[in-house]
């Protein structure tokens, strides 16, 4: 069912016509008609006017509340059991072949096994300043004004995020893909054989890093519209929180390449597509021009709502 708004603002001839969201000079747009009569034109694009907040995005506290709480009670517990995987036994040890691996993903076993530690001490650092990142928006003050809403819609999109990572098919609770530490011999093999060395695919560090990147280039590309194209340039640079947990995570012997790229992926599409949910569209606006014979004018905005 469509309701339909109308909204006519009569003014003098002479004037012009100022709302919240255009300015229109109803006598150039007579002008160029030349009929004194209802004119009413296409849909066209709404700009706000320099200087008023925009507000990009309808959330559903209760909704995403929900969603963030049932994430992290299921991270949890999920962590758990990924740590508590069997034991890998000498014979599968023993058995492990390169000759599978692609080029890219031998890379990972090329490493200094001695650094594994510092990298990943590194990599669980690093990742602390990559999610406080998005925060900093509260800096810009176009942005600010729905600082609470926008926190709320970030833990939302890490609670899909590390969601995904525990609980699809392509997680490791699915998934018993060996880390790379498990083929280095020359370390100890109490430490290659923890159950945890079954946890290669997918990288959930990577996932989470990149998630958080690209959620922050997509706010601030939806409360600043008028960067254009611009806004690809800060996808490609969200992609280097992402690259950079990858290198970490690959010299701490915990993934392979094909690991991270796959998270950077999930990670990717979870910080693009929660806020995309969330996104408000214009609804069938058209504005137009309302002159009378007795010289009066005005501006009229019909909204069909869905």
């Amino acid at each position: 069912m469509k309701y339909k708004i109308l909204i006519i603002a009569i003014l003098v001839m002479t004037g012009s016509i100022r709302t919240g969201l255009c300015q229109v000079n109803p006598a150039d747009s007579l002008r160029k008609t030349g009929v004194d009569s209802l004119i009413v034109p296409g849909p066209i694009s709404l700009r706000p006017v320099s200087g008023l907040p925009i507000h990009p995005y309808k959330i559903n506290v209760w909704v995403s509340g929900t969603i963030s709480v049932i994430g992290s009670v299921g991270d949890y517990f999920a962590i758990p059991m990924l740590k508590d995987k069997p034991r890998i036994s000498d014979e599968e040890l023993n058995a492990l072949n390169t000759k599978p691996l692609t080029g890219l993903d031998k890379w990972a076993l090329e490493q200094d096994p001695t650094k594994r530690v510092y990298f990943d001490h590194m990599s669980d650092n690093v990742i602390t300043g990559i999610f406080i990142l998005p925060l900093t928006l509260a800096f810009d003050k176009g942005i600010r004004h729905d600082g609470l809403k926008l926190l709320l819609m970030y833990y939302e999109s890490q609670a899909v995020t590390f969601s995904i990572f525990n609980y699809s098919p392509l997680g490791p609770n699915f998934q018993s893909k060996f880390r790379p530490m498990a083929y280095y011999t020359d370390i100890p093999t109490s430490d290659r054989n923890v159950g945890n060395n079954r946890n290669s695919f997918f990288a959930g560090h990577v996932s989470s890093a990149t998630s958080a990147a690209f959620f922050m280039a997509k706010v601030y590309s939806d409360y600043h519209p008028n960067i254009g194209a611009k806004k690809y340039l800060l996808y490609a640079a969200a992609t280097l929180p992402g690259f950079a947990m990858s290198y970490l995570r690959v010299r701490a012997l915990k993934h392979f390449p094909s690991d991270a790229l796959v998270g950077m992926c999930v990670g990717a599409v979870c910080g693009v597509a929660i806020p995309s949910l969330h996104h408000v569209r214009n609804r069938n606006v058209n504005l137009g021009i309302f002159a009378s014979p007795e010289g009066a004018s005005g501006l009229t905005m019909n909204w069909n709502i869905k």
